[in-house]
């Protein structure tokens, strides 16, 4: 026996397979486990169950092209008096972002004179 002991300098018996291979298999478990609690984590609002605003969902659809310019428009006037009713928004908040969604973004063509052409 050296100075360093019975094991140091290479007379060493060789990790057991069985052994071995449990360690593989923790080490890849928990790896596993530590990328879907990073992606749960990420997606806290998915994993929470949370579901999109009325809102949200409509833009989604009108994005898709699922509803068209004038029925978004409707559909967000319903969502805004429903907002109203139930106390949610008070009168002043209600009319200003009702004048929003009335105006009209385009802009309006111009006649040869100058003055706006009737629509």
């Amino acid at each position: 026996m050296g100075p360093m002991g019975p094991m140091m300098g290479g007379g060493g018996a060789a990790p057991d397979p069985p052994g071995l291979v449990l360690l593989v298999i923790v080490v890849v478990l928990a790896a596993g486990a530590g990328l879907v609690a990073l992606v749960l984590w990420r997606d806290r609002d998915l994993a929470a169950g949370r579901r999109p605003t009325p809102e949200e969902a409509l833009r989604l659809r009108y994005s898709r092209g699922e509803l068209s310019r004038e029925a978004y428009r409707q559909a967000l006037i319903d969502i805004l008096k429903d907002r109203y009713v139930r106390g949610e928004l008070d009168v002043e908040a209600y009319e200003a972002d009702l004048g929003r969604l009335l105006e009209d973004p385009r802009p309006k063509a111009r006649s040869p004179d100058g003055g706006t052409a009737p629509t």
